[in-house]
């Protein structure tokens, strides 16, 4: 079985078969997969570029929100993953936020 495609709750296999997505990889639990606003940002985001290597606004944007809604949170740490064999053994950071 391969997975064709997915939208809102559900899985499609290459057959057409319909399954219920329990996993949610990567976070389309939340609006489902996708979802039209989702794929609206996206697209606007991949107009400026798909990956720098170096800190981005947005990043900084987004760090700051986590910190306003878990005031927990002492550290934001942007990371970009790179083969994990690799990643093992460097450190990928691309940008740091700390709150005030």
């Amino acid at each position: 079985m391969f997975i064709d495609h997915a939208s809102g709750a559900y899985l499609y296999d290459s057959a057409g078969k319909r399954y219920i997505d329990y996993v949610g990889s990567w976070g389309p639990m939340i609006l489902g997969h996708a979802h039209p606003d989702v794929i609206t940002a996206v697209k606007q985001a991949a107009e400026k570029g798909l990956s720098f290597g170096a800190p981005t606004e947005i990043e900084t944007l987004m760090a700051r929100r986590v910190c306003e809604l878990m005031p927990s949170i002492e550290l934001v740490r942007m990371v970009q993953l790179r083969h994990r064999s690799y990643h093992e053994r460097h450190s990928f950071s691309q940008g740091l936020y700390r709150p005030r």
